[in-house]
C-alpha cells in the first residue's frame, strides 16, 4: 500500500501548524522562521506535518529528530518505512510505504519557455513535447515523472535527467527500471509517483485545516 497525504495552502493552516510544533525539533521551528515569504514557512511546515502524520497512519514509532539524510541530502528513517515530499504553488504532498522506494513530484503549471528545458530530454520525448496540442502540460508531465523517478532513485539532481528515458507505450508513459504512476490532484498541477514495485493499493488523504 502507498499513502499519499496532501495539504492544499489555500485554506488556513495556523491551527494545525500551531497545534503540532511540540512535534517538530527546534531546528525546523528555527528554519521556517527564515523563510521570507508565509507561504514558503507554510509549506515547509505542512510538509513536516505530513510526515507525522504519514508516520502516525502507518503506526511507525519515530520523531523528526530521527530523520537522517543520504549523501545526495534525501532524508530518511532507518527502517523499512520509506517517504517522500514534494511542493509547488498552493500544494504540498507527502506519499509513504514499505519496502519499496518512492519519489514523488507535484508542479503547477506556469506559463514557461520550455524550450530552456530542451537539453534535459531525449529527441523521443521532445517530439512529444512539441507535437502535443498543449506542449506545456505535456512538458509537465514529462518533468514530473522525470523528477519522481530522481527522487525515487535519491540522486535528485546529480542524475542526469536525459538518462531518465520516457517512453510510451498505449499512450502510457514509462520508465525502464521504475514504475511511474499519474496522481490526479488538480487540474492546474501534475503530480506523479515513482516506484520500484507499482502497486494499485493507493490511500489518498486531503488533509484539513482542522485534522489532529
Amino acid at each position: 500500500m502507498i499513502t499519499v497525504l496532501a495539504a492544499n495552502l489555500m485554506r488556513d493552516f495556523a491551527p494545525l501548524i500551531n497545534s503540532h510544533l511540540k512535534y517538530l525539533p527546534e531546528s525546523d521551528i528555527q528554519k521556517s522562521r527564515s523563510f521570507q515569504r508565509k507561504r514558503d514557512a507554510d509549506s515547509f511546515m505542512l510538509g513536516r506535518i505530513l510526515i507525522i502524520k504519514s508516520l502516525k497512519e502507518w503506526k511507525i514509532q519515530k520523531t523528526l529528530g530521527s530523520i537522517e539524510y543520504t549523501e545526495y541530502k534525501k532524508p530518511f528513517f532507518s527502517g523499512n518505512f520509506k517517504f517522500n515530499i514534494s511542493h509547488s504553488g498552493k500544494w504540498v504532498v507527502c506519499a509513504a510505504t514499505m519496502d519499496n522506494e518512492i519519489g514523488i513530484d507535484i508542479e503547477e503549471i506556469l506559463e514557461i519557455d520550455i524550450n530552456d528545458f530542451e537539453r534535459l530530454f531525449s529527441g523521443e520525448e521532445w517530439g512529444h513535447i512539441k507535437n502535443d496540442p498543449i506542449s506545456l502540460r505535456k512538458f509537465y508531465e514529462f518533468w514530473t515523472i522525470k523528477e519522481a523517478v530522481s527522487k525515487a532513485d535519491g540522486r535528485g539532481f546529480h542524475m542526469d535527467f536525459k538518462k531518465i528515458k520516457i517512453h510510451i507505450s498505449s499512450g502510457t508513459p514509462l520508465v525502464e527500471g521504475w514504475n511511474v504512476r499519474e496522481l490526479k490532484i488538480d487540474e492546474n498541477v501534475f503530480c506523479h509517483l515513482a516506484l520500484e514495485r507499482m502497486t494499485d493499493d493507493v490511500k489518498f488523504i486531503n488533509v484539513f485545516p482542522n485534522d489532529v
